[in-house]
């Protein structure tokens, strides 16, 4: 449950920076200043991909040793 938690902060944040008129780098800039926009918003995707696949990955693990039993 604290993973999924972590996991739902680590998106909001990410939309949270990604519509944040102060980046670390300025959006002004052409390419450079929407690339920190995108990792943010790629990292906080592949975390939650991670999370979800773990998490669906111990679910049919247990649900597996109940239809062995």
């Amino acid at each position: 449950m604290l993973k999924m938690i972590c996991c739902i902060a680590a998106d909001i944040l990410a939309l949270i920076y990604l519509i944040w008129p102060f980046d670390i780098v300025p959006d002004i800039m052409p390419v450079v200043g929407f690339m920190d926009d995108l990792i943010a918003i790629l990292a906080a995707v592949a975390f939650t991909i991670k999370m979800v696949r773990d998490r669906f990955k111990d679910s049919v693990n247990k649900n597996r040793t109940v239809y062995k039993d």
